[in-house]
């Protein structure tokens, strides 16, 4: 890749493209029958993390390290749909204790890179899944930008990525915090 490491990608339902995010901050589409890179645009301020496609594969939804989430078009390419900063530390970096005895006190805090996907779409296309350093935030995704809805849960560290289970369509949240633990809970429509 010209310019930029890949950071996050995700094909289209048949494998024809794949939409890359960047360290250089730029989103480019590559056609995979080619292989060529036929679209490329700025997309955020620092590094972009995680790349997702809608699943009417309309919209490109990125997050990066400047913790804005964007929506972009795919019959505009790089046309912004939706622009909003998340809550505190949606995109990183996570603050992780290391050194001491026995791991406790007297060690230091370092800033871990996030690593994984930091936000997942629920194949519903309504619903964002998100990472936060108390649990996982739910969003709902509307044409003026996000919702928040609700916070999943608890956790006793920084939950670093996170995903939805797409069987039986329901709501299964799955996301993994720095002390190795997963959380999964299921979202009951109301």
């Amino acid at each position: 890749m010209d310019g930029g490491v890949v950071n996050s990608c995700f094909m289209n339902h048949n494998g024809g493209l794949l939409v890359c995010g960047c360290n250089d901050g730029s989103v480019r589409i590559i056609d995979l029958r080619r292989p060529d890179v036929v679209a490329s645009w700025p997309a955020h301020q620092g590094e972009v993390f995680t790349v997702r496609l809608s699943p009417q594969e309309n919209n490109i939804y990125t997050i990066g390290s400047d913790n804005r989430f964007a929506c972009w078009s795919m019959a505009q390419t790089g046309a912004h749909v939706m622009d909003q900063v998340l809550h505190e530390r949606a995109a990183g970096p996570f603050l992780v204790g290391v050194g001491g005895a026995s791991g406790g006190s007297g060690g230091r805090s370092v800033l871990l890179r996030p690593y994984g996907p930091l936000f997942a779409l629920h194949q519903d296309g309504e619903h964002l899944l998100t990472c936060s350093p108390t649990g996982p935030i739910i969003y709902k995704v509307g044409d003026s930008g996000l919702e928040q809805v609700m916070a999943v849960g608890s956790s006793k560290t920084s939950v670093m990525t996170v995903d939805w289970c797409h069987t039986l369509q329901c709501g299964t949240s799955v996301a993994a915090a720095l002390d190795g633990s997963v959380s999964v809970a299921t979202l009951m429509h109301q």
